[in-house]
């Protein structure tokens, strides 16, 4: 897996380089940059911003008040339950209620091995490596080769599958009929493992749940199309070596009629939700994405004419 840092200063830096990702290894020149930059006194200050920002922002506030009544004395105007569901949506607070460490009853001691060739595919093609639940510890690791990583110093990737994770491993929440809502699956996620992400959301559909989700990624969409036209090029009697060609197992082939699309479209000033029509040979129309995309294309063609004019201004000047 490779993460992309933009360096963005460019008297502090050289220029972006791709860097590649392991627990515990930091690339050396990527180090010598950070050092350069701190040594000749061009950094000032650092301020980090997580990838998981959403709740840490939620929460802050709630730590805020915590720590000035710890400060000054101040009498506990309500119970810290009733201060977090103030703080936090009901969603969020129903997520936390369902990690083991506030629900461990709900959770087994064992792995369950309903779901395990969805286990196996998340694991072996997103985490590279495996998430272990030590209940008597009240522990949950990451497996990365021979080295066992508490999840706290893992990377984002690794923390932000870990619920889905848990829940198909270890947990007695998700069983057949069951709903999940997932926002934004492809959060953190590399675009391949994001193709990967898809194939595993479509698995669980013919394993008999419902999935919801909320998406902003074309390769989600990509992917969940792939799945509905083989449907189509299986029943025709077409998809021949496909699947073996590509390793994908029958589980990733989704019927059209087990999708439903929804654009919520904000253009005008409010936002309207529209059905959008799911075709069995092309799957969810890219509704969302063909006006960002154009713009951009139209944008990168007119800097291409920009360069290409410069260059040739060169050229003649040279003469």
């Amino acid at each position: 897996m490779y993460h992309v840092f933009l360096i963005l200063n460019p008297e502090a830096y050289r220029s972006f380089e791709h860097y590649c990702y392991e627990p515990y290894y930091v690339n050396e020149d990527l180090f010598k940059d950070i050092m350069k930059g701190l040594i000749k006194g061009l950094i000032k200050d650092a301020i980090y911003i997580p990838a998981s920002k959403s709740g840490l922002v939620l929460l802050s506030g709630f730590i805020a008040r915590r720590k000035l009544r710890e400060e000054f004395g101040m009498a506990e105007p309500q119970t810290e339950v009733e201060e977090l569901k103030e703080t936090l949506p009901e969603p969020i607070i129903d997520f936390i209620e369902k990690l083991p460490n506030l629900s461990p009853e709900k959770y087994y001691s064992d792995e369950s091995r309903q779901f395990s060739k969805i286990v196996n595919l998340l694991e072996d093609r997103i985490l590279k490596g495996k998430i272990k639940y030590i209940k008597h510890l009240g522990k949950i690791m990451y497996e990365f080769g021979n080295k066992k990583i508490p999840l706290q110093q893992s990377s984002s990737l690794v923390v932000e599958t870990t619920p889905l994770l848990l829940y198909l491993k270890y947990s007695k929440f998700i069983n057949k009929d069951v709903l999940i809502l997932i926002e934004e699956p492809e959060a953190h996620l590399h675009p391949d493992a994001q193709r990967i992400m898809a194939r595993v959301l479509a698995r669980l559909v013919n394993k008999g749940l419902y999935v919801v989700l909320i998406t902003h990624s074309p390769y989600i969409i990509q992917q969940i199309n792939n799945c509905i036209r083989a449907h189509y090029l299986n029943k025709v009697g077409k998809l021949g070596n496909f699947l073996k060609e590509f390793k994908w197992l029958e589980d990733d082939i989704l019927k059209p009629s087990k999708v439903a699309s929804y654009l919520f479209d904000d253009s005008n000033g409010n936002v309207e939700i529209k059905k959008l029509e799911v075709d069995e040979k092309e799957g969810i129309p890219y509704d969302a994405f063909y006006p960002v995309l154009k713009d951009l294309h139209n944008e990168t063609e007119r800097l291409r004419e920009l360069l290409e004019r410069d260059e040739k201004d060169d050229e003649h000047g040279g003469d």
